[in-house]
């Protein structure tokens, strides 16, 4: 969710493609904007015509999730059906990752049964390559896609490979992962649950230091406090965030709508208008919600006053 970091030059490239564990393209990775990150990725790949094949074909699997992102489903399905057609006999890291996104495209579409098992060979695929941050990435996608109670147990089985393994890579899924598990007990009305998580990721995203992560664990556990009926300490939570958002240039969408929410629990009324309103104006440009939780949008849009 960070900003687009421009194009990655051709000598970069050739010292890239001898070192095929490292991909200076997911360093270009700009999940706020996929379309800009598409172009971005289209350029390297056309700066890119003699590099080896699993690296171009590796890239072209983060081509089609950025057309994943964007709800281009054909597209991006064409794209990964393309990858697959060339994908050689020894390439398990590419392999890995166009099981990671042939699924994740199939889960943004609302189809998570279909996605669970590419997401279960993208996991084994990864395990027998000791490929363990594209592993731990595939457990993480198990939680995500699974239904619970199957959600705890994958997103359990993560927390612990992620913590044991040996890789930087695969560490930092723990963070999202105890994310996961916030959020599945969320789900299930467990909110003293869901806060113990939601605070155990926010030391760890705070361990690490990347702003836009710490903000996002620090959201969660506002959100859980407003749940558990704790709405005044919420609320500060939530005008901290605000301003730590004006601060770092980010839109912050859902921490509008939490301060809107708590206030609106707060009896404030008119108070929260204008923080549903600029929720909705923010979240009614997210294609996934648009499609999948239109009700969600239109609460927003009546509460706003529109």
């Amino acid at each position: 969710m960070g900003a687009g970091r421009g194009f990655v030059s051709a000598a970069l490239l050739k010292c890239e493609s001898m070192q095929p564990t490292e991909r200076a393209f997911d360093k270009k990775w700009s999940f706020a904007d996929p379309e800009g990150t598409r172009q971005a990725f289209l350029k390297m790949l056309a700066a890119s015509p003699g590099a080896p094949l699993d690296y171009r074909l590796e890239l072209r699997t983060q081509i089609g999730r950025t057309l994943g992102l964007q709800g281009r489903f054909d597209e991006a399905v064409t794209e990964l059906d393309s990858v697959q057609a060339e994908l050689k006999r020894g390439m398990p890291r590419v392999r890995a990752r166009l099981l990671l996104e042939q699924g994740r495209c199939l889960n943004s579409w609302g189809r998570p049964r279909e996605a669970m098992p590419f997401f279960s060979r993208a996991w084994n695929v990864a395990r027998r390559a000791g490929e363990d941050e594209l592993a731990a990435d595939a457990l993480h996608m198990l939680a995500i896609a699974a239904e619970p109670p199957a959600q705890f147990r994958w997103a359990r089985k993560g927390l612990r490979f992620a913590q044991q393994s040996a890789d930087p890579g695969a560490r930092k899924w723990v963070g999202p992962l105890l994310n996961n598990l916030g959020w599945a007990y969320a789900e299930l009305g467990r909110y003293a649950d869901a806060l113990a998580m939601f605070e155990e990721s926010v030391k760890f995203r705070e361990s690490e230091g990347e702003v836009m992560p710490i903000l996002i664990a620090r959201y969660s556990v506002g959100h859980a406090l407003r749940k558990l009926g704790r709405t005044t300490e919420a609320l500060a939570l939530g005008e901290r965030l605000a301003e730590a958002h004006r601060k770092n240039g980010t839109p912050g969408a859902y921490v509008q709508e939490e301060i809107a929410e708590c206030l609106l629990d707060l009896g404030r009324d008119a108070e929260s208008r204008p923080f549903f309103a600029e929720a909705y104006r923010l979240l009614s440009q997210d294609f996934w919600l648009f499609a999948h939780q239109p009700e969600r949008l239109e609460r927003l849009r009546a509460l706003a006053g529109a």
